[in-house]
């Protein structure tokens, strides 16, 4: 494996092709689909109001119920992986790239806690209140880690691949496997032990003689990774105490994007700032226009995946939200390839199925041997957040 700290020149934004059209494509084909189900559960609801046998009510409220789910799994899919591929032009193809990740870190954490407590006051839901010690002992921290992986992802995404990205992010089990071992969240097994060994392995031969290998890449994607499972492993302690709120998923989005925008706020200037302001996208007005609309895009983009999400573990379990997210890696993968060409070779694309494999059993495993509610379940926080990610139940 070649590995470079400079980005290699096939790479560089001149020489990058990109076809939007597979997106566009894919987000039409979505959208097409989601509307026809919308309408599908439009008429089947009409049946259900005229249906008096319970059998039939019953038959005819679960499938409702799927279609519900294959709605929102469909929006998911679309929308995270329309922002990773997005993060990924902005930031590397757009005029050259928008380098300063900091500052939109701290852009897309803010956003998503005006539009958290300016939902809480639109459909008057009420946060349960945090003790002064689990702010300091979890959501600071929690803050951090969310902070950091974001900021560390969307910087990787200028050296890396969407694919090699995504490859290295779904690796973000086996972190979560040992740190909930070392919490006491997770009691260990030789099948847990024997599925990660694999997962690992599929990782490996995915990642072994990737065309483009830039350590720098891997090193801050891998490092988000590690900080992106340490802050959902703190949820799960966060989930606990706010038990008592029936919006308990909703106010770690409520506590957490605060003060994690508060937090790269300080670092963002001093990092971006000189640079920034002397940019061309601070002195030409149609570039910082376009620049101020990419980046609050993405932002909201962000809020509306989160709440997408939350619907999802509302109406789904753990097992199926681990399964739909392996298969949505597997299709930001053929997206990337598509639209950026990326390149795997048959190595790889082994290995992509070997990790992939491993990871749906590592789903059915945990919600097998699952010793308490708070499971772990995958969610895209790419910003990268928003983008690969977990989440909690």
């Amino acid at each position: 494996m070649n590995a470079s700290l400079l980005e290699p020149n096939a790479t560089a934004p001149a020489k990058v092709m990109v076809s939007s059209l597979p997106l566009v494509y894919m987000c039409a084909f979505l959208s097409f689909l989601s509307l026809s189900l919308l309408v599908a559960k439009g008429v089947l609801a009409k049946r259900l109001a005229v249906m008096k046998h319970p059998v039939q009510i019953e038959t005819m409220a679960y499938r409702i119920h799927l279609i519900e789910v294959a709605v929102y799994v469909l929006a998911w899919y679309s929308m995270s992986i329309g922002m990773t591929l997005f993060l990924k032009w902005f930031l590397k193809v757009w005029q050259g790239g928008f380098p300063y990740v900091l500052t939109m870190g701290t852009v897309h954490m803010a956003i998503k806690a005006v539009l958290s407590h300016l939902l809480t006051c639109k459909d008057n839901i009420t946060i349960a209140p945090l003790a002064a010690r689990d702010y300091w002992m979890l959501a600071v921290p929690i803050g951090i880690f969310t902070g950091a992986d974001i900021v560390l992802s969307n910087k990787s995404l200028t050296y890396i691949t969407v694919s090699f990205f995504t490859i290295v992010k779904s690796g973000g089990n086996v972190w979560n496997l040992l740190f909930s071992i070392l919490l006491g969240l997770q009691q260990p097994s030789w099948a847990l032990c024997g599925v990660v060994v694999f997962i690992c392995t599929g990782i490996g031969m995915a990642s072994y003689g990737t065309i483009n290998f830039v350590l720098v890449g891997f090193l801050l994607v891998l490092s988000a990774s590690i900080l992106g499972t340490l802050r959902w492993v703190l949820t799960q302690f966060f989930m606990k105490r706010m038990e008592g709120s029936s919006h308990h998923t909703l106010a770690v989005v409520y506590y957490i994007s605060p003060v994690s925008a508060l937090l790269l706020l300080p670092v963002a200037i001093a990092v971006d700032g000189p640079g920034l302001i002397a940019s061309k996208f601070c002195h030409d007005p149609v570039l910082f226009f376009q620049a101020f609309l990419g980046v609050t895009m993405g932002g909201t983009l962000s809020f509306f995946l989160v709440s997408v999400e939350i619907e999802l573990v509302k109406k789904t379990s753990a097992l199926s939200l681990g399964i739909a997210g392996n298969l949505k890696d597997v299709l930001q993968i053929v997206m990337a390839m598509a639209i950026f060409h990326d390149q795997l070779s048959p190595l790889n694309l082994s290995g992509l199925v070997v990790a992939t494999s491993g990871l749906v059993m590592y789903s059915y495993l945990k919600s097998a041997s699952r010793t308490n509610s708070y499971a772990v379940v995958q969610m895209d926080d790419v910003d990268v957040e928003e983008a690969n990610d977990k989440h909690v139940k």
